[in-house]
């Protein structure tokens, strides 16, 4: 096994050594300094991709700077075909005009493309601004490919069933009519992943998908494909987005935009979805199907697709794998881009948006029509998926699973289907690929594989990093079996031909993996459930927890400041413990209890620091636009060792005048005491800033070595998230920086 990340151990270990401990009483949420323990992290200013306006272009007063964004936005009403977006023009306030249509007013392309909410303006998402990216984007294929290449092959474009999806696509394809560049505009919805399909399938020069994926009704994006079907690169992305700007202020630009809205949208040329469809269906049938006899009296599957794409395509492809045919969740099958029974069409969120699949699922154990039902929920694009299991012969609860645990799950799948295919040679290397805030679970799994050899790679979270990565590993002595993300992102690699069917994450392909794995796991007498499969994993890797979540940021320019303040803090020596007060525990006070911070990986800088210790370079690239820190944590011994001697002081006899009651029988109720880190246990958090929306992201996963039972997990879980909040509130002070809890995972 061996891994992109090289941490150096040795100089870890030798500064870990170095570490004298101060055991003095600390307040909660204070720390002594560490004279010996400070974490020597490189230091000074990092741009974390914050605006800075160094064009020398000259300041408009704001009288100027109001009148020209007026004329701006009485342009763009001419031009914008959707009506309700030309209407609200008229009722801009001036501060509302000059942020819109203002000199500055413009839009990052990034290497998802855009994503922003809906509305008139130049920093929203709207037609003029779809006109404007296929514009940019035509213009750096041209530079590339040629435009003979360019109008030969064309560019493949699609969308999802959110408002104005349709209407983007179509000004998309406008674009290309007019610069005689050939297009197949999609005939109806579809899946993004079938469009990342699309391009390598039809060779095409490049795809557009209109979509928001798992964002508020509100947004809608515009999402690039290059001709191998990977996302675009970050250094295309800056290109396209120069593009973009300069050719904003072109006058033969904007006659084109003003052309643009005379054009008859409904009359373009369509292409059927079908072909490309059964392409697709062919491609994973070959790859992913597992022959096997399916009973339905002992699991049935409900699906929700969030009022996305995903129900129409996924019922076929159960056909296809001659699978039972899923229950649907009524009220969220069809599309229906206003998302009305979700708060957010976003999987990730847990019980919240799977409520009314989990409801469902319930009447089905109600009416006795099986022993056991898992809950597959796609979002709205259906790039996505996340599963749930209810069964109530092995566990009375529902069980949402993690992201992790469902690739872990996939992991171990995929590895049984090659061994049972039987003809892969033994020089051939199995390749596992996740994110660094993804489990370390994949590593292990793949390090203690014995019959086929495994490789597990961690790289940047963000699918196209990690996707970029698995085109780069498809050799012919190297299969990718997986790649997946903990954001519910997933790509199967093809049993057969060894090569990935999608380049890009794809929640239809893991639904029908997940269907077969799950029958599998419910007709099993070993494992019983995907919760039996998974404890079984457990018990032979140990135990691997995970708990995320995020922080909304009202304005992300704090987080620069804050994390600077880390490094320096760390640097100093200070922070290297922080506590968290539980209050008392068997009926005495308890110290508080202490978690120690022993090395930190600073991925915006490219270290990996341990105290004591100078820091190492890390293979992988700095991250100098992200804020990006791992820490590495061990809860301190000290309330450890205290707790340890409470239990042994406890009395054990019981009360006098009643020898047949116990401790812990109802009449003698006694708190139970607070549950602790075991002395093996292995926790890390990571902090990173989404690319997408204004959240800063937390992950955290607890390692212990020896598990055994179900039970211990409620009592980890729970020290888990104490020793996550107690960092949160240490380290970041949301109070004090306009920081938000949002929903944890």
């Amino acid at each position: 096994m061996s891994t992109l990340l090289i941490p150096a151990f040795a100089i870890a270990v030798a500064g870990l050594a170095a570490l004298r401990w101060n055991t003095a009483k600390q307040v909660p949420h204070q720390v002594g300094r560490r004279p010996n323990g400070a974490l020597r992290l490189p230091l000074g200013e990092t741009n974390n991709g914050e605006a800075n306006d160094r064009s020398g272009s000259p300041v408009l007063s704001r009288q100027d700077a109001l009148q020209q964004a007026r004329a701006e936005a009485s342009a763009y009403a001419a031009q914008e075909p959707v009506q309700a977006f030309a209407r609200k023009v008229r009722s801009l306030r001036p501060e509302d005009l000059l942020d819109r249509f203002g000199p500055s007013a413009s839009l990052h392309f990034g290497t998802a493309g855009l994503r922003e909410p809906m509305g008139p303006g130049y920093n929203l998402l709207n037609t003029v601004v779809v006109v404007r990216a296929t514009r940019a984007v035509l213009g750096h294929l041209a530079d590339t490919l040629g435009w003979e290449a360019l109008r030969t092959r064309g560019i493949l474009i699609g969308y999802d069933a959110r408002q104005h999806s349709e209407t983007f696509a179509q000004a998309a394809a406008v674009v290309c009519a007019s610069h005689q560049v050939a297009f197949a505009l999609l005939d109806r919805v579809v899946p993004t992943p079938l469009v990342a399909f699309g391009v390598v399938q039809q060779q095409r020069c490049a795809g557009i998908m209109i979509t928001a994926s798992h964002n508020p009704k509100e947004y809608n994006g515009y999402k690039l494909y290059m001709e191998n079907g990977l996302q675009i690169s970050a250094a295309v992305a800056k290109q396209i987005e120069a593009r973009m700007r300069s050719e904003a202020s072109s006058p033969r630009e904007r006659q084109a935009e003003l052309l643009f809205a005379t054009k008859e949208l409904a009359s373009l040329p369509r292409q059927s979805v079908e072909t490309l469809w059964q392409a697709y269906e062919q491609r994973i049938r070959h790859e992913l199907y597992a022959p096997m006899r399916f009973d339905s009296a002992r699991l049935q599957i409900v699906h929700t697709a969030l009022h996305g794409v995903a129900d129409d395509y996924l019922r076929r492809l159960f056909a296809a794998f001659a699978l039972p045919t899923y229950t649907p969740t009524a009220a969220q099958q069809s599309p229906d881009g206003d998302f009305p029974t979700v708060p957010v069409p976003n999987p990730e969120e847990g019980a919240a948006v799977l409520r009314l699949a989990m409801q469902t699922a319930e009447q089905l154990l109600r009416s006795n029509k099986t022993n056991a039902v898992v809950v597959l929920a796609n979002d709205p694009d259906a790039d996505r998926l996340a599963v749930a299991e209810l069964a109530p012969q092995t566990n009375p609860r529902w069980h949402i699973f993690h992201g992790d645990e469902v690739g872990i799950l996939f992991a171990w799948w995929m590895l049984q289907q090659v061994e049972k295919l039987g003809k892969q040679r033994a020089s051939t290397e199995m390749v596992f690929i996740n994110s660094v805030v993804s489990s370390q679970m994949l590593g292990a799994l793949a390090e203690h594989q014995h019959k086929l050899r495994c490789r597990w790679i961690q790289h940047y979270p963000g699918f196209k990093w990690l996707m970029e990565v698995a085109v780069a590993q498809t050799r012919p002595q190297q299969q990718v079996l997986l790649v997946y993300e903990e954001a519910l992102g997933y790509a199967l690699g093809g049993l057969r031909s060894g090569t990935l069917p999608v380049n890009d994450k794809d929640g239809i392909a893991a639904a029908i993996v997940a269907a077969q794995l799950a029958y599998f796991c419910h007709q099993n007498r070993t494992y019983g459930s995907l919760q039996g499969l998974l404890e079984s994993l457990y018990r032979q890797y140990g135990l691997y927890l995970q708990h995320s979540g995020y922080l909304r940021c009202r304005d992300f320019r704090t987080l620069t400041p804050l994390f600077e303040r880390i490094r320096q803090r760390l640097a100093s020596g200070e922070l290297v413990l922080f506590t968290a007060d539980d209050g008392c525990g068997g009926g005495k006070p308890l110290p508080p209890r202490r978690y120690q911070i022993q090395s930190v990986y600073d991925w915006t800088r490219g270290y990996y620091c341990a105290y004591g210790c100078e820091p190492v370079p890390l293979s992988l690239p700095p991250q100098p636009k992200t804020h990006f820190m791992t820490f590495c944590i061990r809860e301190s011994d000290e309330h450890r060792l205290s707790l340890q001697r409470q239990r042994r002081q406890q009395p054990r006899q019981t009360p006098s005048g009643d020898r047949s009651r116990t401790p812990s029988s109802p009449s003698t109720p006694m708190k139970p005491a607070s549950p602790s880190l075991p002395a093996d246990a292995d926790l890390r958090i990571t902090l990173r800033n989404s690319g997408t929306e204004r959240k800063l992201k937390f992950y955290s996963e607890l390692h212990v070595t020896r598990y055994s039972r179900l039970e211990d997990r409620d009592e980890l879980r729970k020290a888990l998230d104490r020793a996550v909040r107690a960092f949160i509130e240490a380290f970041l002070q949301p109070g004090l920086h306009g920081l938000e809890y949002g929903t944890d995972r």
